[in-house]
């Protein structure tokens, strides 16, 4: 897990918690800004996916070229 995805997932978290909680007290705009962060957090983690995807992209491309070297 890097850093965007570990982030994106806290992020995630930190928004449900924010939802329930506006919920709890009757406050439709902390479940709003709980919807945002939870969106936000769940791009920050998609952003995150892809950047680990273009690693492991990046490493197998080395590894194969380095075959065809050898």
């Amino acid at each position: 897990m890097n850093k965007e995805q570990a982030r994106g997932t806290l992020k995630h978290f930190v928004g449900t918690v924010q939802v329930q909680l506006g919920r709890m007290i009757g406050s439709q705009e902390q479940q709003i800004n709980g919807i945002r962060r939870q969106a936000s957090g769940m791009a920050e983690k998609r952003i995150g996916d892809v950047q680990g995807l273009i690693v492991q992209a990046s490493a197998l491309a080395k590894g194969v070229s380095s075959r065809r070297r050898a």
